[in-house]
């Protein structure tokens, strides 16, 4: 008899042989890697549709961004002024302040550096086939 063939031959108390043992637990083990690779399937699936969600908002607050910014590089003052020349106390919205618009705005340009960033750094390691 060959070793391999004496392997297969060995048996435990329990009357199974070692070999199968072995497989056995092999098959559990890839059946586990296996589950948890279709979780995490899943979750990138899921992620996938939210990122294609994300894609149409980001484009969407680019344009209210670039219609802020003509606003206030055009006609923001003439109205500041024709409304307050109205009424000197008048109560104004916070878009009446330009630090208000410039820090909403640059808040902006942080963000989407952070974002840029988060991308940059998630397509850096990856290598698709």
């Amino acid at each position: 008899m060959t070793r391999a063939s004496a392997k297969t031959a060995t048996t435990t108390a329990g009357g199974k042989t070692r070999s199968g043992d072995s497989a056995a637990r092999k098959a559990r083990a890839a059946r586990t890697r296996l589950d948890a690779a279709q979780r995490r399937y899943d979750a990138v699936s899921a992620d996938n549709a939210r990122l294609a969600e994300t894609t149409a908002w980001l484009s969407a607050a680019a344009d209210r961004a670039q219609r802020l910014q003509r606003y206030y590089q055009g006609r923001w003052l003439d109205d500041v002024d024709a409304v307050l020349a109205l009424d000197p106390h008048a109560a104004t919205p916070p878009v009446a302040n330009q630090d208000s618009i410039w820090e909403a705005l640059a808040e902006r340009d942080e963000q989407l550096r952070r974002l840029l960033v988060a991308i940059a750094t998630d397509l850096a390691p990856v290598s698709h086939p």
